[in-house]
This record gives structure tokens, C-alpha cells and sequence, in this order.
């Protein structure tokens, strides 16, 4: 990625306000890229400086992968790569090195490649004319009422009209899926990467995705979703997901070694290899951080591993 070459690390402001920047000690790694330790914002919060870049440069709102990626090239890094964990930009630039590496859009990438070998034919990033009318309302609570609000493009640039396609094709968010799909993949992941004669990933590939790669030195991060951080004893980091390194120090009863995530609009998931199981939340509400509602997924784990008669040993 040459427009990577000439990256900056943020150092703080100096007496006029202007930006202090230093020359990364190494350029970001790929792991690092997967493992939110590169060292990118996102622009999800204007609560750092780098933050504010992102939302300043619109830079979740651009016109293509290309727009974007030369957008975050010219934003300093928040920290030096690999020092710490912060949620990133960084499955975004994943989605544009695929298409750099594979010469397709990601949006026909994972058509061919993921979503038609597993038989998921409710997934993709627009929605065809003959399903809207299957097409779930996002919501989020009314700082007024505190009732629930339906929420339209014209009150968040997170909802598009998913009725056109995307400015982007976005890595880190934006597509669209059914619960029995979202099952078929989940599925494939706890089966080492394969689903019946599909074969997406090899199994040593699940196995690394799902272990956690964290270096002891790296800085954890608190993810203000009522949960342990990120990079501490308890919660790990492998290859774009959470790994649940501890349910002891997690005080929670799911198996060492899942691996979880979520979606913006609240849902979540979590694979547990130990247990050979997987579980899907659906809900669709704005605003409940990173692991879905902060309520409901530790309620839904005490539910399935309370019922489980016959839990891994």
C-alpha cells in the first residue's frame, strides 16, 4: 500500500494547538492490522484528536475504498504500532487490500468467495427489491423520552438506504444478513473452516483467528462496554475477533477460548470450541457498543450454559 509509505504517529498538540507527529518505530504489520494494534482511529467518538480527523475528513462517508484509504494516509497514526489496542479503522483497510490482492470489488469477493459456497442467500450489502419488504428497522433510544426511536439516513450517517448500493463497500460494517445465514457461517468457523463441501478457510487458519496473538507489551485498552479490557487477563485479541481468555476473571461461565464479536446495530455472537457451540443475538438498536447489548449478552450466556446437561470437561 504505497500511500502508507509516509505515515505519521500523533504525539500530542503542541502550544499553538498544531499536531506534534513522529516517524512510526515500524511500519503497521499485518497482525497488527487484524489486532486493532496498529495504531489507526476511526472516528467513531471525537474524543482524541486523531478521532476528530476522521469525523472532520468524513472519512467513514467516502466514495470508494480508494477515497478512503487516501483519507486515513494522510491522518496521523493515535499511538506507535503495535503499543497498544484501540478499535479501528483497520477491517476497512482490510476490505481495500482484498480488493487490491483479488482485482474484485469486496461486495463480489465475498459473494463468490464466502457468502455463495455457504449457501448465504441473504447476505450482501444492499437489499434486492423483492426482500425489503423483509428488511428489519434500526432503532435507538430517544435521549427525550427514553422510548425507542426508528431511526432514518437523514438522522445518522451510519443508516444508509440499503435499498442503493454503497458509497463503499465497508469491511468493518455495512452488510446485511438473516440469522440461518449468520448460522452458516458461524457454523463453518466452529468446524475448522468448513461447511459440508465448502471449504473457506484452511483449519490451521481458524485455529490462529481464534487464538489470542496479543504481545504482553501491548497497552489494554477499556471498551466501555462493562467489560474487562481488551489486552488484560481476562479478555485477549486474536484475528479480528475478542478471545475469551479467562471466564474465572470474566465471571462469566462460557468456555476458555471463544471468540466473540458484534455489530453495530447491537447484534452479537460468540463461538465456543470447547463447548461445540455458537450463539447468535439479533437485535436492531443503535448505541450498545461493540459486544451488543451490555445487558443481554452476559444474560444469554448464564441462559445457554445453565442449560447445558453435559458441558465440555
Amino acid at each position: 500500500m504505497p500511500e502508507f509509505a509516509d505515515l505519521k504517529v500523533f504525539a500530542g498538540l503542541d502550544k499553538d494547538g498544531k499536531p506534534i507527529l513522529e516517524n512510526p518505530k515500524h511500519p503497521p504489520t499485518m497482525r497488527e492490522l487484524m489486532t486493532h494494534t496498529a495504531g489507526f482511529g476511526y472516528g467513531l467518538s471525537d474524543k482524541d484528536w486523531v478521532d476528530q480527523q476522521f469525523q472532520k475528513q468524513h472519512v467513514l462517508q467516502s466514495n470508494g475504498l480508494q477515497e478512503m484509504i487516501g483519507k486515513v494516509a494522510s491522518i496521523p497514526l493515535l499511538y506507535q504500532p503495535g503499543t497498544r489496542w484501540s478499535y479501528s479503522i483497520g477491517v476497512d483497510i482490510q476490505g481495500y487490500i482484498i480488493e487490491k490482492l483479488s482485482g474484485q470489488s469486496l461486495a463480489d469477493f465475498m459473494a463468490t468467495r464466502i457468502f455463495k459456497p455457504l449457501g448465504m442467500v441473504d447476505t450482501g450489502f444492499i437489499v434486492p427489491p423483492d426482500k425489503v419488504a423483509r428488511f428489519s428497522s434500526v432503532y435507538i433510544k430517544s435521549a427525550q423520552t427514553g422510548g425507542l426511536l426508528e431511526v432514518t439516513p437523514a438522522m445518522s450517517p451510519m443508516v444508509q438506504d440499503f435499498t442503493k448500493p454503497p458509497l463503499m463497500d465497508s469491511g468493518g460494517g455495512g452488510s446485511l444478513s438473516t440469522a440461518e445465514d449468520s448460522a452458516r457461517f458461524y457454523q463453518m468457523l466452529l468446524d475448522g473452516g468448513a461447511l459440508g463441501d465448502a471449504r473457506i478457510l484452511s483449519p490451521a487458519s481458524v485455529r490462529l483467528m481464534g487464538s489470542d496473538v496479543l504481545e504482553s507489551s501491548v497497552q489494554a485498552e477499556d471498551n466501555n462496554v462493562g467489560l474487562p479490557p481488551i489486552g488484560g487477563d481476562a479478555l485477549g485479541f486474536g484475528l479480528d475477533v475478542a478471545i475469551d481468555k479467562s471466564s474465572a476473571k470474566l465471571g462469566a461461565l462460557v468456555g476458555d477460548g471463544s471468540f466473540w464479536w458484534g455489530g453495530a446495530a447491537g447484534t452479537w455472537f460468540w463461538i465456543d470450541p470447547k463447548n461445540d457451540l455458537f450463539f447468535i443475538g439479533l437485535i436492531q438498536r443503535f448505541n450498545r457498543g461493540a459486544a451488543g447489548d451490555v445487558a443481554l449478552v452476559p444474560l444469554s450466556q448464564s441462559l445457554v450454559y445453565s442449560a447445558l446437561l453435559d458441558p465440555a470437561k
